[in-house]
């Protein structure tokens, strides 16, 4: 069998942009056949809807409102919903820049409150302490929120969405997903397909498929690392090739 994830999805709990709740996203994404997804809402350094007033706890917590709310509706369709981060650039880089992060939770969230201080190096160190990933979203997307000009880093990362089903403009893709199939296949970095679906709407554009069902964070990186699975670009499977 194969199994079907949605694995860069936004809800409007969580990230200013997203029109439709986390309840309604887990709906049409099992409509659409989809066995799961990953909430990856955006972070504080991004286009959250949190008060960045609030202190660190609470903000966190009702970041994981988008999560906890998938979770339950997913129980439903005996779905599999995984918590994940968009996060924005690191400290001193430029603005636009984002990461799609997983196997982190909301513990780790609440043990590090200076998370938006630090370096790259610094961030990377403890998501990949913690047993994390790190995914380059979407590296050449150009948008007016972008500010940032300067070449993708491959330095901390272990994949790249390779195809962000965001990226088209009516269907047209102007070449952002090829620039970044060719960023991964130079450095050698895993290959991953999201959708960046921010209403029901535009469920289904990408994700990927593999032939175990991913049941938690650990299973997904496993089979993210394991580069056993295959792409969904622009609705269609695609195989993974690495040269």
């Amino acid at each position: 069998m194969e199994y079907k994830y949605e694995l860069h999805l936004h809800t409007c709990e969580g990230s200013a942009c997203a029109r439709d709740t986390a309840a309604d996203m887990v709906k049409a994404h099992h409509l659409a056949g989809y066995q799961g997804l990953v909430v990856t809402d955006h972070f504080f350094n991004g286009n959250s809807c949190i008060d960045r007033s609030l202190p660190w706890a609470q903000r966190v917590k009702l970041y994981c409102r988008g999560y906890e709310h998938a979770r339950a509706a997913g129980a439903q369709y005996d779905m599999d919903i995984l918590f994940g981060i968009e996060f924005g650039a690191f400290a001193g880089e430029g603005h636009g820049r984002e990461f799609l992060i997983y196997g982190v939770d909301q513990q780790f969230l609440l043990q590090n409150p200076d998370l938006l201080s630090l370096n790259r190096a610094e961030c990377a160190k403890r998501i990949h302490a913690w047993g994390g990933y790190i995914a380059h979203a979407h590296p050449f997307r150009q948008a007016p929120y972008i500010d940032d000009s300067t070449p993708p880093d491959p330095s901390e990362l272990d994949g790249v969405e390779v195809y962000n089903h965001g990226n088209l403009r009516g269907e047209q893709d102007p070449g952002w997903n090829d620039q970044a199939l060719a960023f991964a296949r130079r450095y050698d970095l895993d290959m991953l397909s999201g959708s960046d679906t921010h209403w029901v709407q535009s469920t289904g554009g990408g994700g990927m498929v593999f032939d175990h069902r991913i049941r938690d964070s650990r299973a997904l990186i496993a089979a993210l690392k394991s580069r056993a699975g295959k792409l969904i670009w622009n609705r269609k499977l695609r195989e993974i090739c690495y040269q």
